[in-house]
């Protein structure tokens, strides 16, 4: 008996002569599925399994700006998913149009696969497709190098404003900057009324006339 993976353990005798029975007892797999080549009296034995594949928490989509819990998803905006993606390593996407796979990994409305920014173990940042207009809910399942998740029914709407925060969060400052001079708007450097042009960093607002297939890959945006 040669060639175990630590997932597979054995029981009889490893080495010997003549007839012998080995049992093989392969342990529980909450992961993405697995095979083992095993080798058992010189000849070589496929073992493979089954696993639960990537799932999202309870709740775990929300506004990609806000984080507020609750709150239904709009087509065309941007939205963040968390739960357990059974990725080895984090993979952003390198430009546009955007990906709808990133390292075997996949997000689908329905028949409708959802364009990714990032995706990672436990966080997925994604755009919500904009076939979905008109809809008022969608069922939301991950995918891992062919193997779905259990799907999770989210709620739609024509629009949900979230404005993107400084710390990332979702809380506090909001990244809302003076369209001259690109300083942060807060309590230090207030707009003046009728005369101050502001940017806000949101998303969520709904329908455009110019719908892009592909939103851009957000960049990290410093401020000062």
């Amino acid at each position: 008996m040669q060639n175990l993976p630590q997932w597979i353990t054995y029981s009889g005798n490893a080495v010997g002569a003549g007839p012998a029975t080995i049992t093989l007892a392969v342990a529980g797999n909450s992961g993405a599925a697995r095979a083992a080549i095993v080798s058992i009296a010189g000849s070589s034995v496929t073992v493979t399994q089954t696993g639960s594949g990537p799932s999202i928490y309870t709740g775990g989509v929300v506004n990609a700006a806000s984080y507020a819990a609750g709150t239904p998803l709009v087509p065309g905006s941007l939205a963040t998913a968390y739960g357990s993606y059974l990725l080895a390593t984090p993979s952003t996407a390198a430009g546009t149009p955007l990906p709808t796979n990133l390292s075997g990994f996949s997000m689908q409305f329905g028949g409708v696969l959802a364009p990714l920014l990032y995706a990672d173990v436990g966080q997925v940042n994604f755009q919500v497709p904009w076939e979905l207009a008109g809809q008022t809910q969608a069922s939301l399942a991950p995918a891992l190098n062919g193997q779905a998740g259990t799907a999770q029914t989210v709620s739609l709407a024509a629009f949900a404003p979230g404005i993107f925060a400084r710390n990332g969060q979702g809380t506090g400052q909001g990244a809302i900057l003076d369209n001259s001079t690109y300083q942060v708007t807060d309590a230090s450097h207030p707009a003046t009324a009728g005369s101050t042009v502001v940017q806000i960093y949101c998303t969520g607002l709904g329908a455009v006339s110019n719908r892009p297939r592909r939103v851009p890959p957000l960049s990290v945006v410093r401020f000062p």
